[in-house]
């Protein structure tokens, strides 16, 4: 039997927590990390020794340069930086052959990048999927569902969340794909005139963040409003509703409250669990191999939810600091 090679690209916070999840897979794998920093391959060895063994058998190779990754590829999670996506996914297209990746959001800085890795892909018969995971969460399928069983035609919904400093522009795209699942919608019109006009600097050296109140709409009436209040310690809050459920949402409690007009509105508790990504990956992973697909968004619905907000913020950022930014500097 063939021994599947994954490659995670970036052995940063992220690509160490996908690493993880990769040692719990369900079949031997040859496994490659790779990073241009030796520090970050260190820190990503010493994760994967210090974790509990493999099952399966698993060969691990940790390596600076694309070139060092073996010619043939099962799967591939990008999980660089957004500012280097695009040039090390074309870079391994041109070198290497792989059948499917998994990039990291935010996926890229600009539009035009887009098309470009939506044609590269295409010629090398590759399929992509974005890392945008709620939708994949069983509490958000079930609500999915209870949603779909409005008896109303045309049951619109309304989604907010709301919190203190959760960087809003680097995760917008997790709120804007989750409601996309909920209403099977995928275009938007995002309005930046509820920001603040002071720009943040984010966590992360050269990047970008928001504070203030960032909304949209859907072609078929969606409403959304993400708020991210500048000062205070305000824990994030989601609120869905439609004319025939509501449900709020308190992701650091791992809890939720739904109500119904069928129980004459009661509020009724609820888990919402909120997985970690160590606790994920190897789930799509198997998905991706098996059957070469999975419940993650496709990259042709990301590329759609992700130019609103691109061109949104990009606005925002050029009105205040009086430049003419091409690149939405967020991550």
């Amino acid at each position: 039997m063939a021994v599947d090679n994954i490659a995670i690209i970036g052995a940063g916070q992220i690509g160490r927590r996908h690493m993880q999840a990769l040692k719990l897979i369900d079949r031997p794998i040859r496994l490659h990390v790779v990073d241009t920093s030796d520090a970050s391959l260190h820190l990503a060895k010493q994760l994967y020794d210090q974790s509990p063994p493999p099952r399966y058998k698993q060969e691990v190779k940790y390596v600076s340069d694309l070139s060092a990754l073996p010619q043939d590829l099962s799967l591939v999670i990008i999980a660089t930086t957004s500012r280097v996506r695009e040039t090390v996914l074309h870079t391994l297209l041109q070198e290497k052959s792989a059948a499917s990746l998994i990039m990291e959001k935010v996926v890229f800085q600009h539009a035009d990048a887009f098309q470009n890795a939506s044609d590269h892909m295409t010629a090398k018969n590759v399929q992509a999927w974005v890392n945008c995971p709620m939708r994949t969460y069983p509490f958000f399928k079930n609500l999915k569902s209870l949603i779909a069983q409005s008896p109303y035609l045309e049951d619109t919904i309304t989604y907010t969340i709301s919190g203190s400093r959760w960087n809003l522009a680097s995760n917008a795209i997790h709120q804007l794909d989750l409601l996309a699942f909920l209403s099977d919608e995928s275009e938007f019109k995002l309005d930046s005139g509820s920001l603040h006009s002071t720009i943040v600097d984010s966590k992360r050296d050269g990047f970008l963040e928001v504070t203030g109140s960032l909304t949209g709409t859907g072609r078929n009436g969606q409403h959304i409003t993400m708020t991210s209040f500048a000062e205070g310690s305000a824990p994030l809050v989601i609120d869905v509703h439609t004319a025939n459920v509501r449900c709020i949402v308190r992701p650091s409690e791992q809890k939720a409250w739904i109500s119904e007009p069928v129980n004459n509105w009661t509020w009724r508790e609820t888990n919402c669990v909120f997985p970690y990504q160590s606790q994920l990956t190897h789930f799509v992973a198997q998905s991706i191999l098996d059957d070469r697909t999975c419940e993650l968004p496709s990259f042709s619905l990301s590329w759609q939810l992700h130019l609103p907000l691109l061109q949104s913020l990009t606005n925002h950022f050029n009105n205040q600091r009086k430049e003419d930014v091409t690149k939405c500097p967020i991550s």
